[in-house]
């Protein structure tokens, strides 16, 4: 972890020294500045009270034959990548319902107005968030003529044209660098490299910690919004899978869009499950045994 983080062996004991270690290292060789702590306490989020974590749900216990896992191969980090999150990229903060109802195209009124929060990478202690009242029917053209990236929680970002992520090429690089040392993990005869092994796990804990730091209070760029992004974007996405997965092989036909229309971020048990027995954070387990019992299938 300090060779990846370029940190000492005490300071990589901590996520935030982790990420501040890889941010001021980025910024150093490309002859950035980075902001110091003492200016970049940013405001919590505007319009969740509560910071939601990953998802989580046990929906049965018991014994279960042919299970699946479907697991979201490093999910944070890649849903960072491609929503370019980021300080440098968060552009405006919306209700986080009228943002969903954009985000799916679902029935919406056009000429409602919300107060849109904006720049809030520029907040500093002691001065107030500046916001503006805008119609959903412009922050959705706006969305689309920008092509901007609009989250579940509300949370707007620009598109990489605009202005990339400053963390998007430090996460590139960990991911791209862990899946090449993960491909050398086994010899032809089965047997694991531990050095390897290990690298690999630094290079995972070292681009996971990118998410937790947005909510971490002492850090140099905390941003609850930032973070909620992050997480209901997660949630979504881990909904929206079970969801599907549910409804194909009930023979609903659904699409993967009415599934985001039907999933609710920041509830737990807004859906019935039939098959998803188990779901946490980046994955969820589906028990075959019932569906091919069904089909006639032994």
């Amino acid at each position: 972890l300090s060779k990846i983080a370029r940190g000492t062996w005490n300071g990589v004991a901590a996520n935030a020294s982790i990420v501040s270690s890889l941010l001021l290292f980025e910024a150093k060789t490309n002859g950035n500045v980075l902001r110091t702590s003492k200016l970049a306490s940013i405001s919590t989020n505007k319009y969740i009270d509560k910071f939601p974590g990953g998802f989580t749900q046990t929906n049965k216990g018991g014994l279960f034959e042919m299970l699946v896992d479907y697991d979201g191969k490093s999910m944070y980090p890649s849903l960072m990548r491609t929503f370019n999150i980021g300080p440098n990229t968060l552009r405006y903060t919306m209700p986080p319902k009228d943002a969903h109802s954009i985000m799916t195209n679902n029935f919406y009124d056009e000429n409602k107005e919300v107060k849109v929060y904006k720049a809030e990478l520029y907040f500093q202690d002691g001065c107030e968030l500046g916001y503006e009242m805008m119609s959903l029917g412009d922050i959705a053209k706006m969305v689309k003529e920008r092509n901007y990236i609009i989250t579940p929680s509300g949370a707007i970002f620009c598109s990489m044209e605009e202005e990339k992520s400053i963390l998007y090429d430090i996460l590139n690089t960990l991911c791209n660098e862990r899946d090449r040392v993960k491909s050398q993990m086994y010899d032809s005869d089965g047997n694991k490299d531990i050095a390897k092994y290990n690298k690999q796990l630094a290079l995972k804990v070292s681009a996971n910690a990118f998410f937790g730091v947005f909510g971490f209070a002492t850090f140099f760029y905390y941003n609850t919004t930032m973070a909620t992004a992050i997480t209901t974007t997660g949630r979504m996405m881990i909904k929206c899978i079970m969801h599907s997965i549910e409804n194909r092989y009930q023979k609903n036909g659904r699409a993967l869009l009415d599934s985001a229309r039907s999933v609710d971020v920041f509830q737990v048990r807004d859906l019935n499950f039939k098959y998803t027995i188990y779901a946490d954070t980046d994955g969820c387990v589906i028990q075959f045994g019932d569906i091919l019992k069904e089909l006639g299938i032994t």
